[in-house]
């Protein structure tokens, strides 16, 4: 692998996750899970994108959006963290039964991402 390879630029979706395509709003919910997973993906401090702009990088209704993301965490794919206001940060699992995993896995690619920087 050469240097210039970023980790970063993927984003992932479980397999059971993507099972949910063919049922009805399958589609907008595994579009709001992998932009959850752009904007906060093994990052500390979550994805604090607005629903606004979830719903404009997805060309997804507000009201969607919004649906997705209470499926998402009913579903335990998000974590939802309510800030002061009117806002929340989310935290996207690959995992939903352990969530040890998910942070391993983070922890594990920003050594990856370090070496390769190095």
């Amino acid at each position: 692998m050469t240097k210039a390879f970023k980790a970063t630029r993927f984003a992932s979706i479980p397999y059971e996750l993507m099972d949910v395509m063919s049922e009805r709003g399958g589609k907008q919910i595994i579009c709001v899970y992998l932009w959850l997973h752009r904007f906060g993906w093994c990052s500390d401090q979550g994805c604090w994108a607005s629903i606004a702009t979830i719903a404009k990088s997805t060309g997804i209704k507000v009201k969607d959006v919004q649906q997705a993301i209470k499926w998402l965490i009913a579903e335990e794919w998000v974590v939802q963290t309510p800030r002061p206001g009117r806002t929340s940060v989310f935290f996207v699992r690959m995992h939903r039964d352990d969530t040890s995993m998910q942070f391993d896995f983070c922890q594990r690619k920003r050594i990856f991402t370090l070496l390769l920087s190095g």
